[in-house]
């Protein structure tokens, strides 16, 4: 029996390992595919995030740099000569006699410090820190003489940084465009609304590479497009040199074309040609101030005049630049910055788009974004609750399978021992009655003295097997009707009255005394209306007191009866071996014994205190084991106290 049990419980439990297994890989996969979407999700997020920003940075800085590549190269001197000019009376001035003031003059705009020029002798001038009689003029009529200070000073520190750094170019800004640049070129710009401000979604380019060079692309655009854009004064040009050309063949002598002609002109026609001009495009470097040590950005372009090259360029406040490019993004990446990149930086002839993906097409700098937190996975996601709500279905199902396997062995257990029991006591008495009433049949027993000693042995065997059968039935009716909580009461002392002979009787049969002892007022109380079923419970206590105890050396049965706590308790004490701890659950267990009397000669089912015990609970009372100094088993009853 127990190795079948134990083979049970243990294909139950590999079963349960497989299945638990199964559940746990499962549950690891789906997690993991869970949290890597999740991860997919926020990388997204943040190149989103991360594009858009660019894309309102670049937006940003590709005016200022379009604005300075659409500048003439003559504005970058303090006063700029008029090649042709004309009195009112259209006399001829001597072209270099009239100078114009540079635009310059009055100071760099916005975010730059300082446009300056070199000439080929290394000479660095500024249009904003004219020179002798040109700053007397300067000073007097356009600018402050503070201003014209500063600038020197600006100057000063430009040539220190020059002289010591060079002109070079650390790399071509923007970097070349590879093969991506054909994807980049057919993917859509970025619409105008990225470069408007917070608030308003942006549909850029998916790809680093791709959205980097679409940002470049347009960067280009820009700058080409500012510098195709005929100046006002390009204009003005145009108009006079038609103009200057008509009045010279006489081919208009009009009142219109006198005054378009004697508009300001200053160009000379093809009798004064204009020099071969050709600009080259601004590049960006870095340079470091000897004196701060700080980064300062530059921008540097070459200028060829007929046969003589000059740089110009100018200076970019750059922590103005940098906190104005911030503040475009900080609703997006508020604690980000910007860096500075140069040569060993990420600066190449080529990039590759997971270079690209933090770096400005403007401006060689690359923006460090702030750590984007991950936003914390819900609680309750679908997944979880789907896995949860599985991992509670399994948990059941395994609970319940457990539960119908246990009841189901200990059914198989408790009608093995009820075979085994009920076999066990029918034997004896089942072998007298068959051998007693064949020799009585027979004739073979002639003493009547020996004839009526086998018929009170018959007698007593026929009420053993009634007393089992009895037992039997009344075990298998317990539970099925409900327990009895209020009826009406019948006194105990009445209750008891009617059983004490049966007691005294027993325990006269096992060589015991019956030793009543109740308490004063407790025979007076009132005992649910039971008078077979509290009589049988009393009777299979002390039939036990005479089957365990009967060796004691005190052979009397203590017949205790209380009021305790608004309950009437009747106690049965004998003073035999008692019940060894380890057993005290034991043994109202159906069909269980103490392990010392499953293989003793004692009669018994193992069945009398299981049903002494249900009885009791059915007649809303208790049976309990205590341990009482100075006896053996000490048994108590408590039933309810009822009104009478």
């Amino acid at each position: 029996m127990k190795s079948s049990r134990s083979t049970a419980w243990c294909i139950f439990a590999v079963c349960v390992l497989l299945v638990a297994g199964v559940m746990g890989w499962a549950t690891s996969i789906m997690q993991s595919l869970e949290q890597r979407e999740r991860l997919a999700r926020h990388e997204t997020q943040r190149q989103e995030t991360l594009r858009l920003a660019l894309w309102r940075m670049d937006s940003t800085a590709t005016p200022l740099i379009a604005q300075e590549s659409a500048r003439p190269y003559f504005e970058y001197r303090a006063f700029y000569p008029a090649e042709r000019a004309y009195t009112r009376m259209w006399e001829e001035v001597l072209p270099g006699e009239v100078l114009v003031p540079s635009p310059l003059l009055r100071g760099a705009p916005g975010l730059i410090r300082l446009h300056f020029e070199i000439d080929e002798a290394g000479r660095i001038t500024s249009p904003q820190a004219p020179t002798g009689n040109m700053r007397d003029r300067a000073e007097g009529q356009y600018i402050e003489p503070e201003s014209v200070m500063r600038a020197e000073q600006l100057l000063l520190e430009l040539a220190m940084m020059i002289e010591e750094q060079g002109l070079e170019h650390e790399a071509e800004w923007p970097p070349k465009r590879d093969e991506g640049r054909i994807a980049a070129e057919r993917a859509p710009a970025a619409p105008s609304e990225a470069m408007r401000g917070p608030g308003v979604h942006e549909a850029a380019p998916m790809k680093a590479g791709g959205d980097y060079m679409a940002r470049q692309l347009a960067f280009e655009q820009a700058l080409n497009v500012e510098q195709k854009a005929p100046t006002r004064q390009e204009e003005l040009v145009q108009r006079r040199q038609l103009a200057i050309r008509g009045i010279a063949t006489g081919a208009d002598r009009t009142r219109a074309a006198l005054d378009a002609a004697g508009e300001h002109a200053a160009w000379a026609d093809t009798e004064f040609p204009a020099p071969n001009v050709s600009t080259g495009p601004f590049e960006p470097v870095w340079r470091v101030d000897p004196a701060s040590g700080r980064r300062e950005l530059l921008f540097l372009r070459t200028v060829s005049i007929d046969d003589r090259r000059i740089t110009q360029g100018f200076w970019v406040d750059w922590p103005r630049l940098r906190d104005t490019l911030i503040g475009r993004i900080v609703d997006l990446l508020p604690a980000a910055t910007l860096e500075p990149v140069s040569r060993g930086g990420l600066i190449h002839t080529s990039i590759s788009p997971a270079e690209s993906g933090e770096l400005l097409a403007s401006i060689p700098a690359k923006l460090i974004p702030s750590l984007v937190p991950e936003a914390l996975a819900p609680a309750a996601t679908t997944l979880r609750v789907t896995l949860a709500v599985t991992w509670g279905a399994v948990l059941v199902a395994v609970v319940a399978i457990g539960l119908v396997l246990r009841a189901s062995m200990a059914i198989s257990e408790r009608r093995g021992r009820f075979v085994s029991a009920v076999t066990h006591e029918l034997r004896t008495p089942m072998t007298t009655f068959c051998l007693y009433s064949q020799m009585l049949a027979d004739g073979m027993i002639r003493d009547e003295q020996r004839r009526g000693e086998y018929l009170a042995t018959l007698k007593q065997e026929s009420q053993r097997l009634a007393r089992i059968v009895e037992n039997v039935l009344a075990f298998a009716r317990l539970g099925r009707k409900q327990a009895v909580r209020a009826r009406k009461g019948v006194a105990l002392s009445e209750v008891l009255d009617r059983i004490r002979p049966t007691l005294a009787s027993r325990a006269e049969q096992a060589g015991m005394t019956l030793v009543f002892e109740p308490m004063p007022g407790a025979l007076e109380a009132n005992v649910p209306d039971e008078r077979e079923g509290i009589g049988r419970i009393v009777f299979n206590l002390v039939d036990n007191a005479c089957k365990y105890a009967s060796e004691s050396n005190d052979k009397s049965i203590h017949l205790g009866v209380r009021i305790d706590r608004g309950r009437v308790v009747i106690c049965v004490m004998d003073h035999g071996p008692g019940v060894p701890r380890d057993e005290e659950r034991r043994i109202f267990a159906p069909f269980r014994r103490a392990k010392r009397d499953d293989a003793s000669a004692t009669p018994g089912l193992g069945l009398g205190l299981a049903l002494a015990r249900g009885m009791a609970r059915e007649l809303g009372g208790d049976l309990r084991l205590i341990r009482k100094s100075g006896f053996g088993a000490v048994f108590e009853l408590a039933l309810p106290v009822l009104p009478g």
